[in-house]
């Protein structure tokens, strides 16, 4: 990977503020939060979306007792509003009706819905259509209001309504399950530096959504399998040292994942060793003054630097500078980035001593 391209994506970036304090409003993670949960909450903003579009009106619900809902009848219910009432349409069969785990998300189309003693365990979302409550309804967690949705002064008084955001709602957590799936199927073909790739984009965009303290940069932590990218890589490394011996550039590649796996862990010393040995291989099959090599002594100062060895990073990365001065040119990002560490670190250096 060249050498800003790396900085960049691993570099914390700006947050979002008035989005970040949006994400307060956003998907509940402290009375449920798993795969299935998410799953279908995204799908339910996928369909808010569609309808939105659409001009549809209706109700989408998640919710945990769906299998309840669907095989109740309620005999008092008022004969002029059969027709609208909750329990009528999510057992009508023009509902759709989808299974997440133990979740059911259900999509029904009306102008007019009554909820009427009915709990609804989970989430409901409201597209431009009215809603009333009357008596006995029970809504777990929350309640989200799109397009023109309007809703009685009884169900406000029931539970907090959430505004629609498309950003929020749909956008984001959207782009973090593609994400998190492709990481997912990429991990199936054992193809780990591209798995890793996946998640520390989902985790850069959580992070700048959400704030470190949310359960979607959590999980894009816990899906980052370091370990086991490890033993994939030694493997490759071991399989490509047979084959084309100690200098080759696929063995320097090797070595180049293999230390951004430790250096991902906070494993520095292996990193180093890594880092260190794809350096030299470099040097054997491109020259000195090459990009390969200014690469991989910019890899090598990184973690030098991550180690606190100021000194050691400060001459690695003084020599990055001048061969991207000759290679790429004196005004060329590299080039600048690269000074720009020498007199950060010169500046640090000095103040130590």
């Amino acid at each position: 990977m060249p050498f800003l391209k790396k900085i960049l994506a691993l570099a914390p970036q700006k947050r979002q503020t008035g989005l970040t304090a949006l994400s307060q409003k956003a998907l509940d993670f402290k009375k449920r939060w798993d795969s299935d949960w998410i799953k279908a909450n995204v799908q339910a903003a996928t369909m808010v979306e569609q309808m939105m579009k659409s001009d549809d009106h209706g109700l989408i619900v998640v919710a945990k007792n769906g299998l309840q809902l669907q095989n109740t009848i309620r005999p008092n219910v008022v004969q002029a509003n059969t027709d609208v009432s909750f329990l009528t349409l999510v057992n009508n069969e023009k509902a759709e009706k989808k299974k997440f785990g133990e979740y059911w998300l259900f999509v029904i189309k009306s102008n007019m819905i009554i909820l009427d003693e009915v709990t609804i365990d989970g989430n409901v979302y409201a597209i431009d259509c009215e809603t009333e409550c009357q008596k006995g309804v029970n809504i777990t967690t929350q309640f989200f209001i799109a397009k023109h949705a309007i809703v009685n002064q009884r169900l406000s008084q029931c539970i907090s309504t959430i505004q629609w955001n498309t950003r929020l709602h749909h956008d984001i957590p959207v782009q973090i399950q593609i994400l998190q799936d492709k990481a997912e199927q990429c991990s199936e073909i054992q193809e780990f530096d591209d798995a890793i790739a996946h998640l520390q984009i989902a985790l850069r965009l959580s992070t700048e959504t959400f704030g470190p303290n949310h359960p979607y940069v959590a999980d894009s932590y816990h899906k980052i399998d370091y370990d086991k990218a490890i033993s994939f890589y030694k493997k490759s490394l071991q399989i490509r040292l047979d084959i084309f011996g100690n200098n080759h550039v696929d063995v320097a590649n090797s070595y180049y994942n293999l230390g951004l796996a430790y250096d991902e862990k906070g494993e520095y010393e292996e990193a180093t060793e890594c880092h260190e040995k794809e350096l030299e291989i470099n040097k054997n099959t491109f020259g000195n003054i090459s990009k390969a090599v200014a690469d991989s002594n910019a890899n090598l100062a990184l973690i030098l630097e991550k180690r606190g060895e100021s000194e050691a990073a400060c001459k690695i990365y003084e020599k990055t500078w001048k061969i991207f001065s000759v290679v790429l040119g004196e005004w060329h990002e590299e080039t600048m980035y690269a000074k720009q560490k020498v007199e950060i670190l010169s500046i640090l250096i000095l103040s130590k001593n």
